[in-house]
């Protein structure tokens, strides 16, 4: 007995069959399917065809707004700084003055400040977050060259254009400043400056963040920088912070932000003066990205005597 397989194809399936023959005269009525897969139906082919022509009109659009819409060029760096002047407004007036000064030498373009002392000095323009008890300090951006303007209100997130936010609103008075940085030939970057208003700051940094949210819902949420002290640490000396710390941190990089300090270190563009890791942080992650910003020279025996601080853009 001879065997031979033979396959016939069609456009959407295909049948296997086997002849056998049992003479050399063998009829086409010995040849019986073995194996076979469907055939699909007319109906099936129409939804198919549909899904390639809607797929082909995807393409066709987002090469029509490639083809027209606005190019950017190669944007080139811009340079935040990121400070907290508690210390100079508490000095007296001539210390804030040598303090903004300072600022300025830095050569930044926007600085993002949090307990600054009034009056601002030595800046092109300053976006100061609402404060209706008109403290000595402000939270604020503030340029040393861009445009910078106030955030267009309401903020409209895009899966609900009739939904209206402004920010800030559940935010602590004057913990939280936001400002647009307008970029030439670029799209915007929205700086943040927010500070965690101690007594309970965990709650002063997630009543800014539910403010901020609805941003991070619209095209210019995806260009933000935001930076400033928190107040919150995972290497606290009280347990129930450290324990709250991590998820609060973990909620600001849910919305797309990304720790810039661990980023640098990744990428091996970090400095940190020359006190670089002359004493570890005390969190004691293995991914750290903390930076001591401050040392208390009066810290009590056994407990940490550093400030480390952290930015996210």
């Amino acid at each position: 007995m001879d065997c031979r397989e033979r396959q016939a194809e069609g456009m959407f399936g295909r049948i296997i069959c086997l002849t056998r023959q049992t003479d050399a005269n063998a009829s086409r009525q010995n040849v019986r399917p073995l194996l076979s897969t469907p055939r699909t139906s007319p109906r099936h082919e129409v939804v198919m065809l549909r899904r390639f022509f809607t797929w082909i009109s995807h393409v066709i659009s987002h090469v029509w707004r490639w083809l027209t819409g606005p190019h950017y060029p190669k944007e080139a760096a811009m340079r935040f700084a990121t400070w907290n002047l508690s210390h100079a407004v508490k000095r007296g007036v001539d210390r804030r003055a040598r303090a903004w000064r300072h600022l300025a030498s830095l050569r930044a373009d926007v600085a993002i400040v949090q307990e600054a002392g009034r009056p601002i000095t030595g800046v092109s323009a300053s976006i100061i977050g609402a404060d209706p008890q008109l403290r000595d300090w402000v939270t604020a951006v503030v340029s040393y060259g861009p445009a910078i303007r106030e955030l267009d209100q309401p903020v409209r997130p895009t899966w609900n254009r009739n939904a209206k936010f402004t920010i800030p609103d559940a935010a602590r008075p004057g913990t939280l400043a936001v400002a647009v940085v307008d970029v030439p030939a670029a799209r915007p970057v929205v700086a943040v400056s927010l500070y965690g208003m101690l007594g309970y700051a965990d709650q002063s940094v997630l009543r800014a963040a539910s403010d901020l949210l609805p941003l991070f819902d619209t095209p210019q949420g995806r260009r933000v920088v935001l930076a400033g002290d928190l107040n919150i640490h995972t290497h606290s000396n009280d347990a129930a912070e450290r324990r709250r710390a991590g998820p609060i941190l973990g909620l600001l990089e849910s919305f797309g932000l990304r720790d810039l300090v661990r980023h640098a270190k990744s990428r091996g563009v970090l400095t940190q003066g020359a006190q670089l890791h002359l004493e570890p942080c005390p969190c004691g992650l293995e991914d750290c990205s903390h930076v001591r910003t401050h040392r208390h020279p009066r810290a009590a025996p056994g407990r940490n005597p550093s400030r480390w601080d952290s930015l996210a853009g």
